[in-house]
């Protein structure tokens, strides 16, 4: 007959022999044929079955470790020599046998027929302990993970639900670490008037065990179990009863559930054990769903960021680019203008001649004036396409001074022949300090624009106003306005809506002239449905 030698590594079953004649069942529940008290043991562990004249033992818990001869097995056969070991017990098998050790997806007949016995005693034996409110306790958690609540009061709530539904005093969550190690991140008590100090809720050599072992542990008097000593901290904090289970989730050990009673009388049950294990389940797949979630969300706003960058590279590169292009084009047109307006300086021989004609007077301060825009124009084209500004000379001047000299220089424009500009009321002075030539430029820009959009019979109207510290000038035209996928891109470089009539760098330099003066040049909403330009400027 075979035999199985019970040798115990410790305890009262250390040496003896038991014959095996039908099933043996191991486990931690006292109902156990084998009762084995060890953090790696569950409730009902393994099982050890007769079938004939072959033997087999069978793990019965999901998470329960069984090896033999050092190897884990969730079921094979045994044959005489082999070692089983349950948590702190090894058995080895006595007696005559004759099969050879079976892998767990060999499939022999033999092993069909002992497997189909196997389930059949198994399923005749003790069922597991359940909660009697286990089914509440459980609706209660998944109203709770469906709260839209953060993180901490979610977990607190967890807690609070075990604190009723467990008969226990105080409840602790801990998360584990990159490191291995157990971070408490939520506690809570019942109203004893002796809550624990910090490190009396989460013992470290607690933590240690749960997350190593993988298994739910009980521990019903901590003041005379072996495994802890007198100087660890829930001994330190009076607490005598103590129940955790680590929290699994995708087969990783994300945090540990430990709930404490100061009453050894208030012993936890192999079904409490069973439903603080369910809990843990639930809350770890929750928290692995928040983590998968807040790295997703870290993800995504990396990616943002590094996508704005790159945008941000390539609107500089590509700025760059046009710049340089830009600056060849400038250059040549620079030469070019400058030979084209060497013949106007006869103008100057003819006032000399005629200092009493006024009409050749006006002529030749006007020809004079428009050359030296020009000039001043290649000059700033010049040096905004180099990524350069051209030097300021500021002057004080007042909002109408500003209008009245640019349009002198406008006002033989054929332009604006056909075209109605109505100016400002006169009013208080508003004053600013600025370059009066690069800021007639700037002006003469957007009234040209506003010409050419509103067209022969149209209407350009100028306002000028006072917002906080800045003096405000705007421009707006009847005309079709821009359309509003255009908006953005209106002051890009090389960007027009005039076609080949336009280079594109009008609005751009004459935006980079309004913020070297410390201003800014905007497009806003106007009254009418045509484009409104607003150019605003420190009062001084």
């Amino acid at each position: 007959m075979s035999q199985l030698r019970l040798r115990g590594t410790a305890g009262a079953i250390l040496g003896v022999e038991r014959p095996l004649t039908d099933m043996l069942i191991i486990g931690r529940s006292p109902e156990a044929d084998l009762c084995i008290d060890h953090p790696t043991v569950c409730a009902q562990h393994a099982v050890v079955v007769r079938v004939g004249q072959s033997v087999i033992v069978s793990a019965l818990a999901a998470t329960g470790q069984v090896l033999v001869n050092e190897r884990e097995a969730r079921r094979s056969f045994l044959q005489p020599g082999d070692r089983v070991r349950v948590g702190s017990v090894e058995l080895t098998l006595m007696g005559p046998g004759h099969h050879t050790f079976v892998e767990d997806d060999d499939e022999t007949e033999e092993f069909a027929v002992a497997e189909a016995e196997l389930v059949k005693r198994i399923d005749l034996g003790r069922p597991p302990a359940f909660h009697p409110r286990a089914a509440e306790l459980l609706f209660q958690l998944t109203q709770i993970l469906s709260r839209p609540l953060d993180e901490k009061p979610l977990i607190e709530a967890v807690l609070d639900l075990c604190l009723a539904g467990l008969r226990s005093d105080n409840a602790a969550m801990g998360i584990v670490d990159e490191q291995g190690g157990v971070t408490e991140v939520a506690s809570r008590s019942r109203q004893t008037g002796r809550l624990p100090p910090p490190s009396g809720r989460l013992s470290r050599s607690l933590c240690a065990q749960l997350v190593s072992a993988r298994v739910g542990l009980v521990v019903r008097d901590l003041w005379v179990d072996e495994r802890f000593s007198a100087a660890d901290s829930l001994v330190d904090a009076s607490v005598r009863a103590v129940m955790g289970v680590p929290m699994i989730a995708a087969g990783e050990v994300v945090g540990v559930l430990v709930v404490t009673c100061y009453s050894p009388h208030t012993a936890f049950s192999e079904a409490d054990l069973d439903l603080l294990t369910l809990l843990g389940a639930h809350l770890g797949l929750w928290l692995r769903a928040r983590r998968v979630q807040r790295r997703q969300a870290e993800i995504i706003e990396q990616l943002e960021r590094t996508q704005a960058h790159l945008m941000a590279t390539t609107d500089r590169l590509v700025r760059a680019e046009q710049m340089v292009a830009a600056g060849r084009v400038a250059t040549h047109a620079a030469h070019e203008v400058r030979n084209l307006l060497q013949p106007l300086s006869i103008v100057r021989i003819l006032a000399e001649r005629h200092p009493e004609d006024e009409d050749v007077m006006e002529i030749t301060a006007l020809i004079e004036q428009s050359r030296d825009r020009v000039l001043s124009v290649i000059r700033e084209l010049q040096t905004s396409t180099k990524g350069e500004a051209s030097s300021l000379c500021p002057e004080a001047m007042s909002l109408g001074e500003l209008i009245d000299r640019t349009w002198q220089l406008l006002r033989h424009d054929a332009l604006f022949r056909d075209v109605h500009l109505v100016f400002p009321d006169p009013g208080p002075e508003i004053r600013v300090h600025g370059d009066m030539g690069l800021l007639q430029q700037v002006l003469i820009n957007l009234l040209r624009n506003a010409a050419q959009a509103t067209g022969p019979g149209g209407t350009v109207r100028l306002r000028v106003g006072v917002a906080g510290q800045e003096a405000c000038l705007e421009v707006e035209d009847d005309g079709p306005g821009v359309p509003v996928n255009l908006r953005e891109r209106i002051f890009e470089p090389f960007f027009s809506t005039k076609g080949a009539d336009g280079l594109g760098l009008g609005l751009d330099i004459a935006r980079q002239t309004v913020r070297r003066h410390g201003g800014e040049l905007r497009l806003v909403d106007g009254v009418g449905p045509g484009a409104a330009f607003r150019l605003s400027l420190p009062r001084g």
